[in-house]
């Protein structure tokens, strides 16, 4: 368990809502198709598929973002 805890820290060593939140998302996203795969015999149809895309950027999506703002920080205070 305390590698998960670590994963839940930023590079700074705070707790990180973002981490937090993609972790959650990611076990829903599992459930919710182990459920749908158990309710449907496996059929799938187009609004499964893009409903789960949906989800899948809700998990990744704000971690990317996240790191795109540590960028752009490290950017502006890189010496010229």
């Amino acid at each position: 368990m305390k590698r998960l805890r670590d994963y839940l820290k930023d590079e700074n060593g705070k707790p990180s809502s973002t981490r937090l939140f993609s972790w959650y998302f990611l076990w829903f996203f599992f459930v919710l198709n182990a459920i749908y795969f158990g309710l449907t015999e496996g059929a799938i149809d187009v609004n499964f598929i893009v409903y789960d895309f949906m989800l899948l950027i809700a998990i990744f999506a704000p971690k990317h973002l996240t790191k795109l703002t540590e960028v752009k920080k490290l950017i502006k205070n890189e010496p010229k």
